[in-house]
């Protein structure tokens, strides 16, 4: 610098800095360091990480993998579909439990022998496959159920659990009979979330299997 010049004449103006873009900076690093870590997506084959590679070729072993979900891709809505699963997953069980306690009371209140608490959850149990195979009768002619097996394993399992209260509670002769298929396609239409016909199909059928069922079992017993 000369040693006739001035130090202001070579002074820059430095502006305040603009509040808007601190804060929009601010708000960039909180959102940055609260972020959750994406999900590890493994490799099917190796188990590579590959989260953040496009396409679904492994860069470690070179196998495909099947692309990505919806879910994978959103944690919030895999979330949302876990307690959706729960909830579907506990309804069943919930009336299962309500239906065998309600069973078993029955039988207490009426004074029924110690055996037929045995009696009727064995049935209960027999009869859960047979509803499984109604339903899998009324597939090949009109009926058409999507379900997971598991959950519908469990939601006939809460069917029968109801509706066997029909005969402790009203022991009154062919009358359990007849309120047995309303009780089936009503609780097939509200639990397995088929229309009024194909819940009186498969309604007809497992009625039509019980009986044949109790028939074979008394023959046998005679």
């Amino acid at each position: 610098m000369p040693a006739h010049a001035k130090p202001e004449e070579y002074a820059f103006d430095i502006a305040p800095p603009d509040p808007a873009v601190e804060k929009a900076k601010q708000r960039k690093r909180v959102a940055s360091k609260n972020a959750k870590p994406a999900p590890p997506r493994l490799c099917e084959h190796c188990k590579y990480n590959m989260v953040g590679i496009p396409g679904n070729i492994c860069p470690e072993c070179g196998g495909e993998n099947r692309p990505l979900s919806l879910l994978a891709l959103d944690p919030h809505l895999a979330q949302q579909s876990r307690e959706i699963t729960r909830a579907t997953y506990a309804r069943p069980i919930i009336l299962t439990i309500v239906g065998l306690a309600l069973m078993m009371l029955g039988l207490f209140v009426f004074k029924a022998p110690w055996p037929y608490y045995i009696a009727y959850i064995i049935i209960w149990i027999a009869q859960v496959p047979l509803g499984m195979l109604a339903l899998w009768i009324s597939q090949q002619f009109i009926v058409d159920y999507d379900g997971e097996w598991p959950l519908t394993t469990l939601r006939f399992a809460a069917i029968y659990a109801l509706v066997g209260n029909l005969q402790v509670w009203i022991p009154i002769a062919f009358m359990p009979a007849i309120l047995t298929y309303l009780g089936y396609m009503v609780l097939c239409a509200t639990e397995l979330e088929v229309e009024g016909f194909e819940a009186r199909v498969i309604a007809a059928v497992m009625w039509a299997i019980g009986v044949a069922a109790w028939l074979t079992v008394i023959v046998i017993a005679t």
